[in-house]
């Protein structure tokens, strides 16, 4: 399939939350597809950096995210949605607005994830008071599981 298309791009994701042995066939295979067809194909692999999959793709060009990317775009993130929250209940101050940035950022700590979870549910509430009970010290996520 792969030689039959004239540009391939392949992002896999997570491939570190694989057990190694279906990591190394993965590893093996789209190794073995980009080096046949170079030209053709490419794989970006999202991932920690652990040593099995550094050794597999030691040839590779690497890209390191470090907690400062995540941060800027948790914060990027959580303006647009908290601006949103605004605008969907338009009697929320400014200062409100200021409250839901820090408390998501803070209580991010460089995932993602959780900042998309938060803001979401805080969208996608009923009416202002409901986003005020969402955003109380009990009620507040802490962590990623809560969220």
């Amino acid at each position: 399939m792969l030689k039959a298309i004239p540009k391939t791009f392949i992002v896999i994701d997570g491939i570190d939350e694989c057990d190694s042995k279906e990591r190394k066939l993965i590893l093996d295979l789209f190794s073995s597809v980009v080096s046949e067809e170079e030209k053709n194909s490419r794989v970006l692999f999202v991932s920690q950096e652990l040593n099995d999959i550094k050794t597999a793709l030691h040839e590779a060009e690497t890209l390191r995210l470090n907690e400062e990317h995540i941060k800027h775009d948790v914060r990027n993130y959580s303006i647009k949605m908290s601006l949103k929250i605004q605008q969907r209940f338009p009697r929320m101050p400014d200062e409100a607005r200021e409250h839901i940035l820090k408390l998501v950022c803070d209580g991010a700590e460089g995932m993602f994830l959780f900042a998309k979870l938060v803001l979401e549910n805080l969208h996608h509430q009923a009416n202002l008071e409901d986003v005020y009970k969402e955003l109380k010290p009990d009620t507040f996520p802490k962590g990623f599981e809560q969220a």
